[in-house]
C-alpha cells in the first residue's frame, strides 16, 4: 500500500499522470484528489477511483492520506518530511473534520498495527480502546469552516484530451451497437441516443472551455 501512496505523491509533484490523478485545493496546505491507479477495465467499469488527501510543505506534496471508507485509511509521509508533524497537523485541522462533514457516521473506529500508527492516532485526537483499536467521535474534532472551492481552469491540452475521451467512448458504443443490431434493435436505439449525447459532450467541453476563458479574461 505504501508503494501506491508514494506513487500518488510523486505524480502530484511531477504531474506525469494528469489522466489518473485529479487534484483540487481543499483547505490550507491540503488538497483532495481522486486517483485511478489503473485504467477502468471491462471487469470494473463502475470503478470510482480512490479518494486521497494530499499534504503540501513549501508547495511540495509531502504526504498522502488514502480514505477507503469509515475506519479504513492509510497514511504515508515522504522520508525527508517525517518527524515534522505534517500529517498529524493536517489530520487534526483539515482531514478528519472534512471526513466527518462528508459522512453520516458519528465516529471513526480504526484498527492500527504499529506503535507509530498508535502515536499518530493519539496525536490527532483518537482514543485508544485496546492494543488493536482506536476511535474518534465527531464531537472530538475541530470545528472547521471550509472555504468555497476555487474555480478550476483546465489547460488546453486537458480540454482536448477530454474531447478525445468522449469521442472514444462514442466509438466504443458504435461497436457495441453494431454487434447488438440483430439481437436487440430497441436496445440499439438507446445506444444510438447515448452516442449522440457523447458526441455532443465532446463539442460542449470545448465550447464551455472557451466561454470560461473569456469570462475569466484569460488570453
Amino acid at each position: 500500500m505504501h508503494d501506491s501512496l508514494e506513487w500518488v505523491i510523486d505524480r502530484a509533484n511531477d504531474g506525469a499522470a494528469p489522466d489518473k490523478v485529479y487534484i483540487r485545493p481543499l483547505q490550507g496546505n491540503v488538497s483532495i484528489a481522486r486517483v485511478w491507479l489503473q485504467d477502468p477495465s471491462d471487469c470494473c467499469g463502475t470503478e470510482r477511483g480512490y479518494e486521497f488527501y494530499l499534504v503540501y510543505e513549501a508547495e511540495v506534496c509531502a504526504a498522502a492520506f488514502l480514505n477507503m471508507g469509515p475506519g479504513n485509511f492509510h497514511v504515508f509521509t515522504k522520508e525527508s518530511f517525517r518527524r515534522r508533524g505534517i500529517m498529524s497537523s493536517a489530520m487534526t485541522n483539515v482531514i478528519l473534520p472534512h471526513l466527518f462533514r462528508e459522512s453520516e457516521h458519528m465516529e471513526q473506529r480504526v484498527e492500527y498495527e504499529s506503535e507509530a500508527s498508535k502515536r499518530l492516532l493519539e496525536k490527532t485526537g483518537f482514543s485508544i480502546l485496546n492494543e488493536q483499536w482506536a476511535v474518534i467521535r465527531k464531537g472530538q474534532c475541530a470545528s472547521v469552516e471550509f472555504a468555497q472551492p476555487p474555480e478550476i481552469m483546465l489547460s488546453e491540452m486537458r480540454m482536448k484530451a477530454l474531447r478525445k475521451r468522449f469521442a472514444y467512448m462514442a466509438g466504443l458504443l458504435e461497436m457495441a451497437r453494431f454487434e447488438l443490431d440483430r439481437v436487440s434493435p430497441d436496445f440499439c436505439e438507446k445506444l444510438s441516443y447515448l452516442q449522440d449525447e457523447l458526441r455532443n459532450c465532446s463539442g460542449e467541453v470545448e465550447d464551455r472551455w472557451w466561454a470560461q476563458k473569456e469570462r475569466l479574461g484569460i488570453r
